[in-house]
Protein backbone atom coordinates (compact mmCIF):
# COMPACT_ATOMS: atom_id res chain seq x y z
CA UNK A 1 0.00 0.00 0.00
CA UNK A 2 2.71 2.23 0.64
CA UNK A 3 4.81 1.99 -2.59
CA UNK A 4 1.26 2.72 -4.01
CA UNK A 5 0.46 5.76 -2.19
CA UNK A 6 3.57 7.17 -4.14
CA UNK A 7 2.51 6.87 -7.66
CA UNK A 8 -1.18 8.05 -6.99
CA UNK A 9 -2.84 11.58 -6.44
CA UNK A 10 -3.15 12.81 -2.98
CA UNK A 11 -7.02 13.66 -1.94
CA UNK A 12 -5.94 17.49 -1.31
CA UNK A 13 -4.49 18.65 -4.41
CA UNK A 14 -7.68 18.11 -5.77
CA UNK A 15 -10.33 19.51 -2.83
CA UNK A 16 -11.27 16.07 -1.15
CA UNK A 17 -9.31 16.77 1.78
CA UNK A 18 -12.57 19.21 2.76
CA UNK A 19 -14.16 15.63 3.03
CA UNK A 20 -13.36 15.27 6.45
CA UNK A 21 -10.43 13.51 8.30
CA UNK A 22 -11.90 10.38 9.07
CA UNK A 23 -11.62 8.91 5.31
CA UNK A 24 -8.01 9.35 3.20
CA UNK A 25 -8.42 9.44 -0.72
CA UNK A 26 -6.87 8.00 -2.73
CA UNK A 27 -6.89 8.33 -7.27
CA UNK A 28 -5.30 5.22 -8.21
CA UNK A 29 -5.48 4.71 -12.39
CA UNK A 30 -6.94 1.25 -13.09
CA UNK A 31 -10.16 2.32 -11.14
CA UNK A 32 -12.68 3.23 -13.83
CA UNK A 33 -16.36 2.55 -12.93
CA UNK A 34 -16.16 2.39 -9.27
CA UNK A 35 -14.96 2.90 -6.06
CA UNK A 36 -13.73 1.37 -3.07
CA UNK A 37 -13.66 1.94 1.02
CA UNK A 38 -11.27 -0.22 2.83
CA UNK A 39 -9.36 -0.36 6.00
CA UNK A 40 -5.71 0.12 6.12
CA UNK A 41 -3.39 0.51 9.23
CA UNK A 42 -6.06 1.61 11.21
CA UNK A 43 -7.14 4.30 8.39
CA UNK A 44 -10.60 4.33 5.96
CA UNK A 45 -9.51 4.76 2.63
CA UNK A 46 -11.69 5.67 -0.18
CA UNK A 47 -10.13 4.91 -3.53
CA UNK A 48 -12.20 6.90 -6.36
CA UNK A 49 -11.50 6.54 -10.42
CA UNK A 50 -9.51 9.83 -11.26
CA UNK A 51 -12.65 11.44 -12.80
CA UNK A 52 -13.39 12.40 -9.58
CA UNK A 53 -10.27 14.71 -9.52
CA UNK A 54 -12.65 17.07 -10.92
CA UNK A 55 -16.25 15.98 -9.82
CA UNK A 56 -18.70 18.58 -9.29
CA UNK A 57 -20.07 19.79 -5.43
CA UNK A 58 -23.46 18.39 -5.86
CA UNK A 59 -21.17 14.51 -6.69
CA UNK A 60 -18.82 15.51 -3.90
CA UNK A 61 -21.80 15.50 -1.45
CA UNK A 62 -23.13 12.46 -2.48
CA UNK A 63 -19.91 10.56 -2.21
CA UNK A 64 -19.69 12.27 1.63
CA UNK A 65 -23.56 10.66 2.24
CA UNK A 66 -22.09 7.61 0.61
CA UNK A 67 -19.55 7.34 3.08
CA UNK A 68 -21.38 8.47 6.27
CA UNK A 69 -24.38 5.78 5.61
CA UNK A 70 -21.52 3.20 5.47
CA UNK A 71 -19.31 4.12 8.41
CA UNK A 72 -22.31 5.51 10.72
CA UNK A 73 -25.78 3.41 9.79
CA UNK A 74 -28.67 4.04 11.41
CA UNK A 75 -32.22 4.13 10.60
CA UNK A 76 -32.53 5.29 6.82
CA UNK A 77 -28.90 5.10 6.32
CA UNK A 78 -29.29 2.25 3.67
CA UNK A 79 -31.91 4.34 1.65
CA UNK A 80 -29.87 7.48 1.88
CA UNK A 81 -26.68 5.20 0.83
CA UNK A 82 -28.31 3.33 -2.26
CA UNK A 83 -30.01 7.09 -3.17
CA UNK A 84 -26.55 8.90 -3.46
CA UNK A 85 -25.04 5.34 -5.21
CA UNK A 86 -27.81 5.84 -8.21
CA UNK A 87 -26.79 9.70 -8.50
CA UNK A 88 -22.98 8.91 -8.05
CA UNK A 89 -22.96 6.52 -11.16
CA UNK A 90 -25.53 8.70 -13.29
CA UNK A 91 -23.08 10.84 -13.40
CA UNK A 92 -19.86 8.42 -13.55
CA UNK A 93 -21.07 6.23 -16.37
CA UNK A 94 -21.53 9.02 -18.71
CA UNK A 95 -17.54 9.73 -18.32
CA UNK A 96 -16.14 6.69 -17.78
CA UNK A 97 -17.10 4.54 -21.15
CA UNK A 98 -16.99 0.98 -21.42
CA UNK A 99 -14.84 -0.98 -23.75
CA UNK A 100 -16.63 -2.51 -26.61
CA UNK A 101 -16.58 -6.33 -25.91
CA UNK A 102 -15.09 -8.17 -28.78
CA UNK A 103 -17.19 -9.89 -31.34
CA UNK A 104 -17.64 -14.10 -30.39
CA UNK A 105 -21.12 -14.66 -32.12
CA UNK A 106 -19.59 -17.76 -33.95
CA UNK A 107 -19.30 -20.84 -32.24
CA UNK A 108 -18.63 -24.25 -32.57
CA UNK A 109 -21.78 -25.56 -33.48
CA UNK A 110 -24.06 -22.75 -32.93
CA UNK A 111 -24.30 -18.98 -34.57
CA UNK A 112 -25.46 -16.79 -32.43
CA UNK A 113 -25.63 -13.64 -34.62
CA UNK A 114 -27.67 -16.06 -37.10
CA UNK A 115 -30.02 -17.39 -34.41
CA UNK A 116 -30.60 -13.79 -33.46
CA UNK A 117 -32.07 -12.25 -36.61
CA UNK A 118 -34.60 -15.47 -36.70
CA UNK A 119 -35.50 -14.47 -33.39
CA UNK A 120 -35.96 -10.90 -34.16
CA UNK A 121 -37.75 -11.01 -36.78
CA UNK A 122 -39.80 -13.65 -36.27
CA UNK A 123 -40.85 -12.69 -32.69
CA UNK A 124 -40.06 -9.09 -32.17
CA UNK A 125 -40.49 -7.62 -35.97
CA UNK A 126 -36.66 -6.79 -35.93
CA UNK A 127 -37.24 -3.76 -33.26
CA UNK A 128 -34.36 -5.33 -30.97
CA UNK A 129 -31.13 -3.51 -31.40
CA UNK A 130 -27.84 -5.57 -29.56
CA UNK A 131 -24.93 -7.43 -29.52
CA UNK A 132 -24.73 -11.12 -29.14
CA UNK A 133 -21.49 -13.50 -28.35
CA UNK A 134 -20.36 -16.44 -26.38
CA UNK A 135 -19.26 -16.16 -23.10
CA UNK A 136 -15.66 -16.02 -22.77
CA UNK A 137 -15.74 -17.83 -19.94
CA UNK A 138 -16.92 -20.99 -19.19
CA UNK A 139 -20.07 -20.80 -16.40
CA UNK A 140 -23.75 -21.00 -16.14
CA UNK A 141 -25.40 -18.00 -16.24
CA UNK A 142 -26.44 -16.34 -19.88
CA UNK A 143 -26.56 -12.57 -19.46
CA UNK A 144 -27.94 -9.41 -20.91
CA UNK A 145 -25.92 -5.94 -19.14
CA UNK A 146 -26.51 -2.09 -20.76
CA UNK A 147 -23.60 -0.41 -21.80
CA UNK A 148 -21.93 2.79 -22.36
CA UNK A 149 -19.26 3.12 -24.62
CA UNK A 150 -17.43 5.64 -26.44
CA UNK A 151 -19.54 5.41 -29.75
CA UNK A 152 -23.19 4.87 -27.47
CA UNK A 153 -25.59 2.87 -25.09
CA UNK A 154 -25.53 -0.48 -26.37
CA UNK A 155 -27.39 -4.19 -24.95
CA UNK A 156 -25.21 -6.94 -24.66
CA UNK A 157 -26.66 -10.67 -24.71
CA UNK A 158 -23.75 -12.90 -23.34
CA UNK A 159 -24.74 -16.80 -23.88
CA UNK A 160 -23.09 -19.44 -21.99
CA UNK A 161 -20.69 -21.72 -23.60
CA UNK A 162 -22.95 -24.72 -22.30
CA UNK A 163 -25.49 -24.42 -25.22
CA UNK A 164 -22.39 -24.32 -28.09
CA UNK A 165 -22.09 -28.41 -27.95
CA UNK A 166 -23.61 -30.32 -31.02
CA UNK A 167 -25.66 -32.26 -28.22
CA UNK A 168 -27.80 -28.93 -27.56
CA UNK A 169 -31.08 -28.83 -29.58
CA UNK A 170 -31.96 -25.99 -31.03
CA UNK A 171 -34.86 -25.59 -29.22
CA UNK A 172 -32.43 -24.80 -26.55
CA UNK A 173 -30.18 -22.27 -27.55
CA UNK A 174 -33.40 -20.09 -28.85
CA UNK A 175 -34.90 -20.47 -25.80
CA UNK A 176 -31.87 -18.80 -23.55
CA UNK A 177 -30.89 -16.09 -26.29
CA UNK A 178 -34.67 -15.25 -26.58
CA UNK A 179 -35.18 -15.00 -22.90
CA UNK A 180 -32.18 -12.80 -22.91
CA UNK A 181 -33.68 -10.59 -25.36
CA UNK A 182 -36.67 -10.49 -23.78
CA UNK A 183 -34.84 -8.50 -20.96
CA UNK A 184 -34.77 -5.99 -24.12
CA UNK A 185 -38.22 -5.72 -24.71
CA UNK A 186 -40.11 -5.92 -21.79
CA UNK A 187 -37.31 -4.24 -19.15
CA UNK A 188 -37.60 -4.43 -15.16
CA UNK A 189 -40.19 -2.33 -13.12
CA UNK A 190 -39.42 -0.52 -10.18
CA UNK A 191 -40.64 -2.45 -6.94
CA UNK A 192 -40.22 -0.80 -3.22
CA UNK A 193 -37.80 1.79 -2.61
CA UNK A 194 -34.61 1.64 -5.28
CA UNK A 195 -35.37 -2.25 -6.11
CA UNK A 196 -36.61 -3.72 -9.31
CA UNK A 197 -38.78 -6.42 -10.58
CA UNK A 198 -36.83 -8.06 -13.50
CA UNK A 199 -38.58 -11.25 -13.90
CA UNK A 200 -42.26 -10.05 -13.50
CA UNK A 201 -45.58 -11.28 -15.08
CA UNK A 202 -45.49 -9.16 -18.24
CA UNK A 203 -41.97 -10.61 -18.74
CA UNK A 204 -42.58 -14.21 -18.06
CA UNK A 205 -45.89 -13.92 -20.50
CA UNK A 206 -43.28 -12.78 -23.25
CA UNK A 207 -40.97 -15.76 -22.45
CA UNK A 208 -43.74 -17.90 -22.97
CA UNK A 209 -43.97 -16.63 -26.84
CA UNK A 210 -41.22 -18.47 -27.68
CA UNK A 211 -42.84 -21.75 -29.20
CA UNK A 212 -40.36 -23.60 -27.82
CA UNK A 213 -40.40 -22.20 -24.50
CA UNK A 214 -41.30 -25.74 -22.38
CA UNK A 215 -38.52 -27.89 -24.78
CA UNK A 216 -35.61 -25.86 -23.41
CA UNK A 217 -36.53 -25.20 -20.14
CA UNK A 218 -36.82 -29.12 -19.96
CA UNK A 219 -33.38 -29.63 -21.67
CA UNK A 220 -31.37 -27.01 -19.43
CA UNK A 221 -33.01 -28.64 -16.28
CA UNK A 222 -32.13 -31.77 -17.02
CA UNK A 223 -28.67 -31.23 -19.37
CA UNK A 224 -26.85 -28.38 -19.21
CA UNK A 225 -24.98 -29.25 -16.29
CA UNK A 226 -23.62 -32.23 -17.90
CA UNK A 227 -22.73 -30.02 -20.89
CA UNK A 228 -20.80 -27.93 -18.64
CA UNK A 229 -18.97 -30.36 -16.87
CA UNK A 230 -18.34 -32.40 -20.26
CA UNK A 231 -16.85 -28.71 -21.34
CA UNK A 232 -14.59 -28.06 -18.71
CA UNK A 233 -13.28 -31.86 -18.60
CA UNK A 234 -12.30 -31.48 -22.31
CA UNK A 235 -10.64 -28.39 -21.54
CA UNK A 236 -8.97 -29.95 -18.66
CA UNK A 237 -7.71 -32.72 -21.07
CA UNK A 238 -6.57 -30.09 -23.98
CA UNK A 239 -3.95 -28.45 -21.42
CA UNK A 240 -2.27 -31.39 -20.85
Amino acid sequence: MESKKSEWSSSCDYGWGDQGAEVQFEFPPRLRKTWRLIRSKGHWICQLPVSFQTAPPLVREDMRSWLHAVLHPSPGSRARKKSAQVRIFQWLTPISPELMPRARAQGITWDLEELFKKLNHQYFDGSIQAIVRWSPQIGGLSTHRHLHTATGSHHLLTISRGYDQSSVPREAVEGVLFHEMCHIAVPPKPSQGLRRQVHHKAFREAERRYEGYEAWRSWEARHLHKELRILKKSLWIGRK
